[in-house]
């Protein structure tokens, strides 16, 4: 049996308690590279980790694989609705909750209140939080090299199971490994994003095309910090550029080098939920969506509905090809709502620079804010179906 070094939890579970730790150390030390699973789960972050709640009990047979420690590494600004933390029990790791907005434009400054909190929360702690609730899961941090359907192969071993998971971001390692040419990097926003010492009550979004051509900026709230980023939605060369004139216009120090950064692709390409024994998740399945960027909340909704179907087919309560179009059925409503977007950001594309200003400031009225973000908010997953 192949034993697996202790470094590959250590880091992400340090602040947990010894003997959770323990549990944690001893279910992914005895993963062996010979081992079948029931399912494989590539990717442990918010997807991935929701998944692995259903699949916790059971006695299912799960690996969940990543090739970074679990929370090292933060793509986005973390930010979603209060609820939907709360929904995954992730209060703990809220950094600074808000109910205010700002959009900036060339021409105004309008200011408003959402009908519902939002959280800015910390990566690596929410990581944590979804990671102990499923501790007889083992996690092995291992690069994947390649898959065919059956078997991952990975710097460690080679591990087979009867279905995969992809939930590993942007890039989709597993889809791309079993469809060269899957992603189209065309249909992408790029982000880049700084923390830097600032203090604000609000979520600020700057729309003005001296500032990005196509795709806008942005400060989060983060306690005695903020998070200032730019997103460009038709992902040009130059954003380390961009955003060092944006922090130059708000007045703001433009090392970089200097300062936390971080930053990724937003992938909002509608890809197939299914390939054969493949389902897709999150980010992998293209689920940013177009305009805003907001993709953390539709994660977590994918991993939750993946893992909770998963475990009654595993269960013996739903055949793997009702659970398989269960899921494509519901992701596939969920993206006709997408389509709406995708027309927005287009939409977006034409409008001058000072028309900016009313549309701004029409957002802000309450009547509107409060119709349109209820519904925002509002959008979730489909309820999974009771099982006869």
């Amino acid at each position: 049996m192949r034993m697996v070094a202790y470094h590959t939890i250590q880091h992400t579970t340090a602040s947990l308690p010894l003997q959770t730790r323990a549990r944690l150390w001893y279910r992914t030390a005895m993963v062996s590279a010979t081992d079948d699973y029931d399912v494989i789960i590539a990717g442990a972050s918010y997807a991935g980790l929701t998944a692995t709640r259903h699949l916790n009990r059971h006695g299912h047979r799960v690996l969940l694989l990543d090739e970074h420690a679990i929370g090292a590494v933060r793509h986005s600004a973390c930010a979603v609705p209060t609820r939907t933390l709360a929904d995954v029990g992730g209060l703990s790791s809220s950094v600074q909750e808000t109910a205010w907005g700002v959009i900036h434009t060339k021409l105004n400054t309008v200011r408003y209140r959402s009908p519902e909190p939002w959280t800015i929360f910390d990566h690596r702690a929410v990581c944590d939080t979804l990671r102990v609730q499923a501790p007889h899961v083992p996690f092995l941090q291992a690069r994947i090299t390649q898959f065919d359907g059956h078997a991952v192969t990975t710097d460690k071993g080679r591990f087979t199971a009867h279905c995969f998971l992809d939930a590993t971001g942007w890039r989709a390692a597993l889809a791309s490994a079993r469809q060269p040419g899957f992603i189209d990097r065309g249909r992408v926003t790029i982000g880049m994003e700084v923390t830097v010492p600032h203090r604000t009550d609000a979520m600020h979004f700057y729309v003005n095309r001296e500032i990005v051509r196509w795709g806008y900026g942005w400060i989060f709230p983060c306690g005695d910090t903020s998070r200032v980023g730019i997103g460009a939605f038709d992902n040009p060369k130059g954003i380390p550029d961009l955003l060092r004139a944006f922090l130059r216009r708000l007045g703001m120090s433009d090392d970089l080098r200097s300062v936390e950064r971080t930053g990724g692709f937003l992938p909002w390409q509608q890809r197939p939920a299914v390939l054969d024994n493949l389902w897709l998740l999150g980010d992998a399945a293209g689920h940013c969506l177009p305009l805003t960027g907001e993709g953390i909340r539709f994660a977590f909704q994918d991993g939750d509905l993946a893992g909770h179907l998963l475990d009654e087919m595993l269960a013996g309560t739903r055949t793997w090809d009702t659970a398989s179009a269960i899921y494509a059925s519901t992701i596939e409503r969920h993206r006709r709502r997408i389509g709406s977007f995708t027309h927005l950001q287009n939409f977006v594309r034409h409008v001058p620079n000072a028309a900016f200003a009313p549309m701004a400031w029409l957002l802000a009225r309450r009547a509107v804010c409060s119709w349109g973000l209820t519904r925002y908010l509002n959008w979730e997953h489909d309820a999974v179906p009771d099982v006869p």
